[in-house]
């Protein structure tokens, strides 16, 4: 991963991503699923998610998933091909493919329903507001997850108590404030909603 410090440095680098995201069919046919997003790739978590980076981003997105197609049409095997536009997180946006039992999986289970049921705003997006047209979009939540095993540490385990207290009441609020649980193997995982996702499959 590559960590972009600067929006000027980040624009170039966008300009390298149709290489960057190329499809590994070997890796998909290993592990019946390939990805690329943004965040991953460059690391700019904390960059803007407006102007002319997030139009760019978007731009992306189509050109990546058009030239996966092609490639997965020459597997002659079903496959789910899709776009996930995070909102407003933008980069968090990624393209997902997936082959075998993967289909089913982030066809009907990966995403909770969004309780929203205003359209996607493609006119928001610059010269790609006519490419939405090609695709069914569905609303999706996004979530943040909050691993216990990051906060809720026995307090022998710390040599400062100070930060012992300090991440009780973090994992206090996390708990007080998450819109979703789940139960792991390592104890409850906390969810909070920080956006949507818009599920785009072309039609």
């Amino acid at each position: 991963m590559t960590k972009i410090r600067n929006n000027k440095t980040l624009l170039k680098h966008l300009e390298s991503t149709l290489e960057d995201s190329q499809l590994d069919l070997n890796q998909l046919l290993e592990e019946h699923f390939f990805n690329f997003q943004f965040e991953d790739q460059y690391g700019f978590r904390n960059h803007p998610n407006k102007g002319l980076i997030r139009k760019r981003i978007v731009q992306l997105l189509f050109e990546i998933h058009d030239k996966w197609k092609t490639e997965l049409e020459k597997l002659n095997t079903p496959y789910y091909l899709a776009i996930w536009l995070c909102e407003p997180q933008i980069i968090r946006s990624e393209i997902v493919c997936a082959i075998g039992e993967r289909i089913e999986l982030y066809t009907h289970h990966w995403f909770d329903q969004s309780e929203k049921e205003d359209p996607i705003i493609k006119e928001t997006y610059g010269k790609s507001k006519d490419q939405f047209d090609r695709f069914r979009w569905e609303r999706k939540n996004l979530y943040y997850r909050y691993e216990p095993v990051n906060y809720d540490w026995p307090k022998e385990n710390y040599t400062n108590q100070k930060q012992f207290y300090k991440d009780q009441r973090s994992y206090k609020q996390i708990k007080e404030t998450s819109t979703k649980i789940v139960d792991g193997k390592d104890g409850k995982a906390y969810y909070k909603r920080i956006g949507d996702v818009w599920v785009g499959v072309a039609n």
